[in-house]
Formats: structure tokens, C-alpha cells, sequence
């Protein structure tokens, strides 16, 4: 299908359903080798009790049967779908091509392994129609808490029954590195909001390596222009038993350069947040030393491309301490000269 042809298939499907672009969402799913979990995540969409919205299916270069299993979703005709398959490059490119076909007013991704409340697209909708009438054009996302299968909250914050149904307007960095506040968030954005923002820029260092973007820093880069409405309400079931994810598995030398880079771009770009917040950038420079030693990086490479020059004394003598700490899967990437 060609973008002329998903083009006239959002407008069909607003003509059925009596509503246009502007007051429905888009959820987006990336998929890789996980075609079992299609089919129960469509059938929780099919529970919703409002229908204003469109499923954006992205196909992340699968070699199981995914095709086969949305081919038979599609014909059912149950749900407006859009599905589009492309080669494996990971999920934030998957992110990329679901924005840049996304049609509605609103964004969020479902991912295929969580499942998600029937209220959720009314509740969406509602809140954004109430930070519309509040004149609130600095409000980019919704964020709403995750429940694990047992009930608890995935949260570092403890959250007592009478927080239930409170709002909070508050950056992402502020909320991650001022107040310390960690969560399993899932977000509804504003899909004007994240079109304005270079979210997965293609010429940094080692890019073409690059398999896994950190979702850290591409909402950092969102929070410097917008806040998100921190509502407590849970809509969303975060289950974690998978590890064949595209943002989970094994740690392979892919793994761990995904993670050297991640952690490397949220140093350069989130250094004056991260002063707020010791632990969290002690963790990250540990792991960017750790790794880059480990991958044979070389250490003159590797400051050419360190923003903040001013920790460099401090990785230079933590090169000796990343020799005599191993990794799980060390020999899985033996490594070069890193000096």
C-alpha cells in the first residue's frame, strides 16, 4: 500500500465513523518475531469502548509468520488497521516510519507485548479535549501509569489511593532528574508536538551501528520544548516475562553497543540535568567506560566525541578499573586495542 493509498484509507475510515482526523488517535505498533502476540492485543483494541482511532501496524523486518497473522487480523475487518512492513533496523526507525505516516491529532505506542485498558481512548481523547479548553499549547503528551500483571504500580514513587485522578504538568527531565521520579509511563502525544522535534537524527557517531535508540534521549530532546500532563490513572499492563523484544534480549556485543551509545548521547545532551541526579549519571558514565573498553573503542576516539570534556580526566583513570571488570558475554566481541 503507497502513502496515496493509506492516505485514503484514514479519510475512509473517518467517513464511517463520523469523525475526522483531528479528534482521533493513532496507536503504534512495532513488531519483530512476535506474531502470538498480535492476536490478544488486537482483541483488546476490539474492547474499547470508544472507536476513534486507527492501528498502525509496523512489521520491523519479522521472520515468522507476522505477515500471515495480520493478513488474517485485516480480514476480519474488525478494526481500521494499517500495516506496512519494512527491512530490520530497530524501533526507533519503526517510530520514524509510524510518525511519518501517522495522520490523526494524536500518537501513542502500544507496544505488542502490554495490554492496555478499554477506557484508554476516551480517556485520551477526554484529556486532551480538557487541555484544549485550558489553552495549554505547552502541553506536548499524555502520560498515564503502568500496573504490572500482580497489581503494584511500575513506579519509583509510592502512590497511595487518595493520588489516584491528580494531574501533574511537568518536563521530562525535571521529572526524571529534579525529582527523581522513575515510571513505566505510557504516553499519548500530540502528534504536531513530535513533529517539531529532531527525535532520531542519522549522522551522529556510529549511527550506522546503531540498532537500539534510547528512548531517554529522544524524550529529553522533547522535553526541552514541551511538558507532559502527568495524570494518575492506570491504563496500561506492563508484562516483562518476554526477551525476544526489540528492545530486550540477550546481551550481545549488539546489545552493549546500543547501550554504549545510548548512554554516551544522554551524557552529551542531558549533562545540565544530570548534575541534579549523581546516581543516575555516576551509572551512566560507569557504563560508558565499562563498554567502550570492553569494544575496543579507542580511548582517543572515543573523547573526540565526549561533549563534556570535563569528564574526560575522570574516564581516563577509570580505564585500568574497566580491564578487571568482565562482562556475561565478553567473548562474544573480543576486544581491539582500547587504551
Amino acid at each position: 500500500m503507497n502513502r496515496t493509498e493509506k492516505n485514503a484509507r484514514y479519510r475512509e475510515f473517518g467517513r464511517n465513523a463520523g469523525y475526522t482526523a483531528a479528534d482521533f488517535l493513532t496507536y503504534f505498533t512495532p513488531t519483530f518475531n512476535r506474531a502470538v502476540r498480535l492476536k490478544p492485543l488486537h482483541d483488546a483494541f476490539t474492547r474499547q469502548t470508544c472507536r476513534r482511532f486507527v492501528w498502525l501496524v509496523v512489521n520491523d523486518g519479522s521472520t515468522d509468520n507476522t505477515r500471515e497473522v495480520m493478513q488474517e487480523l485485516l480480514d476480519a475487518n474488525e478494526l481500521p488497521i494499517l500495516y506496512v512492513e519494512k527491512t530490520n533496523e530497530g524501533k526507533h526507525r519503526a517510530f520514524e516510519t509510524a510518525l511519518e505516516l501517522c495522520r490523526t491529532a494524536f500518537f501513542a505506542c502500544a507496544d505488542d507485548d502490554d495490554l492496555y485498558d478499554a477506557t484508554s481512548t476516551r480517556f485520551f481523547l477526554d484529556e486532551w479535549r480538557r487541555i484544549d479548553a485550558e489553552n495549554r499549547s505547552d502541553i506536548g503528551a499524555i502520560r498515564v501509569l503502568s500496573r504490572r500483571e500482580d497489581g503494584s504500580f511500575v513506579s519509583s514513587e509510592s502512590i497511595p489511593p487518595g493520588k489516584m485522578g491528580t494531574r501533574l504538568d511537568r518536563d521530562t527531565l525535571t521529572r526524571c532528574h529534579k525529582d527523581r521520579i522513575t515510571q513505566e509511563n505510557w504516553t499519548c502525544y500530540k502528534t504536531a508536538a513530535l513533529r517539531q522535534i529532531d527525535l532520531f537524527q542519522k549522522n551522529y557517531w556510529l549511527a550506522e551501528q546503531n540498532k537500539f535508540f534510547n528512548e531517554a534521549i529522544w524524550q529529553g530532546r522533547f522535553a526541552r520544548k514541551f511538558r507532559c500532563r502527568y495524570v494518575y490513572v492506570a491504563l496500561r499492563t506492563y508484562r516483562t516475562s518476554s526477551q525476544e523484544g526489540i528492545s530486550r534480549g540477550p546481551k550481545t556485543r549488539q546489545a552493549y553497543l546500543d547501550r554504549f551509545i545510548g548512554y554516551l548521547m544522554i551524557l552529551n545532551e542531558q549533562w545540565d540535568y544530570l548534575r541534579f541526579n549523581p546516581k543516575y549519571a555516576l551509572r551512566a558514565i560507569l557504563v560508558v567506560a565499562l563498554v567502550r573498553h570492553k569494544l575496543g573503542i579507542p580511548f582517543r576516539e572515543f573523547a573526540a566525541h565526549l561533549s563534556v570534556k570535563r569528564l574526560l580526566p575522570l574516564f581516563w583513570l577509570l580505564r585500568p578499573v574497566c580491564a578487571l571488570v568482565p562482562l556475561k558475554t565478553a567473548n562474544d566481541f573480543p576486544c581491539g586495542s582500547a587504551t
